[in-house]
């Protein structure tokens, strides 16, 4: 099992890769410093992520066009993430993160695996067997040795919970630790639209061999009308301010955890130091880090409509009431 340092060290090094690859569908390290006790990501702000859109009222106010174009983003995100030689393994609807322009883009990169390959070196013919990933979003193989094709596997599931728009998981309301799991694909035959339906279908084969290259996927004719050079340059319009989630002040929130941790805190921090003394613990890392200049602003990626409406939301949403009214 990967130490504390490894691990934290693991998803620096993958965080890094991908920025300096300048993907606009991965998120970006703007900056990385460690002190004796922790180490600090500083990423972008994306007020809200996919899964909070899909529990929402507003997700049965989408659009097959709506869905085509984030479908698109997260095949260019996850294409660009392979060419790299780093496998995911934990795609889900809570990891794909929604700007503030109403773009998609993909996050937390804790469980990623970067396989450190040549240029001229195939993803075919690298298995992994440590499985990890979140159950539910899971391909069948990752209970054994599986490949890259895994991440093929999450991206039918979350493009098939978009489709069904019902503000459940695709699965419904089944315990997936207690009942008897469904297979994704009996989900798909309800599916009125049948270019979404064979897309699917070959996504979410359980053969990894038989599931369709980025390539293939792009051709396939639910996405025939797609530009994919406008989809790369984020220049389909998104509805603004389409996340649900009600964000908090960051500063409230972490006194919130202090003041829930009260005197256990002198205890953790303790603990992180004993291990930094020993070389495995996050403070035994040193890490300095700036993103290259240019990135550090990045004009599609949008304002915050709490910053454009003065600490309220920008944007009026009347389909919302009460509780259900959000602010990005």
């Amino acid at each position: 099992m990967e130490s504390a340092k490894e691990q934290v060290h693991g998803e620096f090094r993958v965080l890094r890769k991908i920025t300096e690859a300048d993907s606009p569908f991965l998120t970006p390290l703007l900056r990385a410093f460690s002190d004796e006790d922790n180490v600090y990501f500083v990423m972008r702000q994306y007020p809200g992520n996919l899964d909070q859109f899909l529990r929402s009222k507003l997700v049965k106010t989408i659009q097959p066009s709506q869905t085509r174009i984030w479908m698109a983003e997260l095949v260019l995100a996850i294409e660009q993430l392979h060419e790299l030689k780093i496998i995911h393994r934990d795609l889900k609807p809570d990891n794909i993160l929604i700007s503030p322009s109403g773009h998609l883009c993909v996050g937390d990169f804790g469980l990623a695996v970067d396989l450190n390959l040549e240029p001229h070196e195939s993803l075919e013919d690298v298995f992994l067997s440590c499985g990890g990933g979140t159950f539910q979003y899971s391909a069948p193989e990752t209970q054994g040795d599986f490949n890259y094709k895994a991440d093929h596997y999450a991206v039918g599931l979350i493009m098939l919970e978009m489709c069904l728009a019902t503000g459940l998981p695709w699965y419904g309301d089944c315990d997936p630790y207690r009942d008897s799991f469904p297979s994704p694909r009996t989900f798909v035959e309800h599916l009125p639209d049948l270019d979404a339906r064979e897309l699917l279908h070959k996504l979410l084969d359980e053969s990894p061999t038989e599931r369709p290259s980025w390539d293939e996927v792009r051709e396939m004719a639910f996405f025939q009308n797609i530009d994919w050079g406008m989809i790369e340059r984020r220049q389909y319009n998104s509805d603004p301010c389409i996340h649900p989630a009600r964000m908090g002040n960051p500063a409230r929130t972490l006194k919130g955890i202090y003041e829930r941790l009260g005197p256990a805190i002198d205890h953790i921090k303790k603990h992180v130091r004993d291990k930094a003394l020993r070389g495995i613990g996050p403070g035994a890392l040193d890490i300095d880090y700036h993103c290259p200049q240019h990135m550090y602003h990045d004009p599609e990626h949008g304002l915050s409509c709490r910053l454009l409406g003065k600490g309220k939301c920008f944007y009026r949403v009347d389909a919302l009431s009460g509780s259900d009214k959000f602010h990005g």
